[in-house]
């Protein structure tokens, strides 16, 4: 059995963001998580600070003295690229190794962003194992946000973390039973159009849909909403202002748009925006049905592809 360290890496941005004194961080692992909380307890390294929101890539972020600490008490040290393969050999290796299958009513949703911009969510969903909060990792809540709306059943398959109370289950396969309402929005017949104002462009409605079914993410740093305050995008986070600061952009070329409000559509997940035309920006939250674009910015970056996995990992 082995522990290893990578090599010291500078997350300035995200230190200040998250208020953190530190802003250079490696990673420790090891061979098993027995192992690696044994080593960590003899660092001086809380349990609280592990790490496993993948089910694979568990881990604790150390300072440079803790790596020093870990290289002296016998860690092997590795660089990012041998970081990156060893979280491959372990994800391969643990694709169906110990999966366990539930069924239940997802009673709420809060949709998350990583800090490269991608959306994820925790779902707390009511059946078969109880009431588990079901985490669901951004490359599977792109196949599946669709389904994750307050009330519809849904049948899951994953893992349930070590954490304790409440279980924490890292999902790795979602789908709808048959009862589950269909997915994308249907403004009721006798809903009446938002009134324009003069710096949004109302649409008919919502562009949806991509090669994976749900609409692609395009919420971006320095966005401002003026909605009902419902539609989830970090309110609790700001004082229940709507800043949507979720893109990765780095708040660089990022105009605030105004969203026109149309009444509420039960059917919508509970935050879907939605990809468009290179001058068009369109933002939609399914509680209040706030739909607009931009008419301020010509150019609208695309949703970036996320980058290599060696490049990727844990941005703390």
């Amino acid at each position: 059995m082995t522990v290893y360290v990578d090599e010291i890496t500078d997350y300035g941005d995200v230190a200040r963001r998250r208020g953190l004194r530190s802003t250079q961080w490696a990673h420790l692992t090891a061979d098993t998580p027995e192992e690696l909380h044994d080593f960590a307890a003899r660092l001086g390294l809380k349990r609280a600070w592990f790490q496993n929101a993948d089910n694979y890539r568990w881990h604790y972020d150390v300072t440079p003295s803790k790596r020093a600490a870990a290289l002296r008490a016998g860690a092997r040290e590795i660089d990012r690229r041998g970081l990156a393969a060893l979280m491959a050999a372990r994800r391969a290796a643990g694709s169906t190794a110990g999966v366990v299958t539930g069924s239940g009513t997802v009673t709420a949703v809060d949709v998350c962003t990583t800090d490269q911009g991608e959306p994820w969510a925790v779902a707390a969903v009511k059946g078969t194992l109880g009431t588990v909060a079901c985490h669901v990792p951004a490359a599977l809540y792109q196949q599946c946000a669709a389904l994750l709306v307050v009330g519809a059943p849904v049948a899951f398959s994953g893992r349930m973390d070590d954490r304790p109370t409440p279980p924490v289950f890292v999902a790795v396969e979602i789908t709808a039973t048959a009862s589950t309402p269909p997915a994308g929005p249907s403004a009721p017949a006798s809903a009446e159009p938002a009134k324009a104002s003069p710096d949004v462009v109302p649409l008919a409605a919502p562009i949806f849909g991509n090669a994976n079914g749900w609409a692609d993410v395009m919420q971006r740093a320095g966005e401002q909403c003026e909605c009902t305050g419902q539609c989830g995008l970090n309110h609790r986070r700001t004082g229940g202002r709507c800043d949507a600061r979720h893109g990765g952009y780095g708040g660089k070329g990022c105009p605030p748009i105004r969203l026109e409000v149309a009444p509420e559509d039960p059917t919508v997940p509970e935050h879907v925006a939605a990809r468009m035309t290179s001058d068009q920006l369109m933002a939609w939250c399914g509680k209040c049905r706030a739909v607009a674009v931009s008419k301020s910015k010509p150019a609208v970056r695309g949703k970036k592809a996320p980058p290599p996995q060696s490049d990727a990992l844990f941005a703390l």
